[in-house]
């Protein structure tokens, strides 16, 4: 079963899907299955299949997808997901979207609130991945953060020595738009959150890493991607949900959903991996 499912279309964005799910493979050791929904003509079968030899260095598989067509092709990119137990779902997003998009939200952005894995965006704008060298992640006090952070350092480390992995605690103010530069790093906090966060940086592998902390208050999810957008961040990481996110959770402005109504850069949204006697610790290749 792949560890990486990637859903790929005949369309200008397939090469920056590909070359996201190659540098997850590279990096967390991962295997990957290109997946397009519903029928390929031959011609789009062929240029899909150069596209992957280019962005992963090697053939891979690619596989016509054909569930119910009367199932949401969201649902659809979910249920391959839990079916084959994949840790990462990858696929390509708008940064922006029309008005109708915008209240509904895409195919991406419902992938993304519901799929039971993590999923990582690919934003259509901004660089590429093979030229990613700013990351900005979300960190908290819990240990699935951990994971997360060093998931991200291990994307750092495959770009190359000019990386750079922003360490960002958001939290709720007062002041709501008034939030730190990039210079004021930890002096929003409190003296035992600055503590905490030093240390949860100073517990994690940051070899040949440039890391820094900044500190976000304000409004959850909205100032992370606004942060993100003004220090032109190539990707956003963040913990996502335990639950998929319903209608309820949108017109209460869940964070998550602040955050992807921006969608700022490309964004990776880490779950938890379900508990499974086939998996191991894929947090970063060895």
């Amino acid at each position: 079963m792949p560890g990486i499912i990637a859903c790929i279309a005949d369309s200008p964005s397939a090469g920056r899907v590909v070359q996201g799910a190659a540098l997850c493979s590279r990096a967390w050791d991962m295997s990957v299955e290109f997946v397009h929904f519903g029928d390929l003509h031959p011609d789009s079968r062929s240029r899909l299949e150069h596209v992957i030899v280019e962005g992963m260095g090697a053939p891979a598989t690619l596989i016509e997808h054909h569930p119910d067509p009367r199932e949401p092709v969201s649902q659809q990119v979910c249920d391959l997901a839990m079916g084959n137990s994949a840790d990462l779902v990858v696929i390509g997003a708008l940064k922006r979207e029309g008005t109708v998009r915008a209240v509904v939200g895409s195919t991406a952005r419902r992938v993304a609130r519901r799929c039971p894995c993590s999923v990582l965006l690919i934003s259509t704008e901004g660089r590429a991945p093979p030229q990613w060298s700013r990351f900005l992640v979300g960190v908290e006090r819990t240990g699935e953060y951990m994971r997360l952070c060093e998931r991200v350092l291990c994307l750092a480390r495959q770009v190359g020595p000019m990386a750079e992995v922003c360490f960002a605690r958001e939290f709720r103010s007062l002041l709501g738009g008034v939030r730190s530069s990039p210079e004021d790093d930890l002096t929003d906090l409190s003296a035992n959150e600055r503590i905490e966060l030093g240390d949860l940086i100073a517990g994690l592998n940051t070899e040949n890493v440039t890391t820094r902390a900044v500190t976000l208050p304000g409004r959850p999810g909205h100032e992370m991607a606004r942060y993100a957008d003004d220090a032109r961040s190539d990707l956003l990481s963040v913990l996502g949900p335990a639950e998929p996110l319903g209608v309820l959770d949108r017109l209460l402005s869940h964070p998550l959903n602040l955050l992807l109504d921006q969608l700022p850069c490309s964004a990776l949204i880490h779950r938890a991996a379900p508990a499974s006697p086939r998996r191991k610790d894929t947090s970063c290749r060895d």
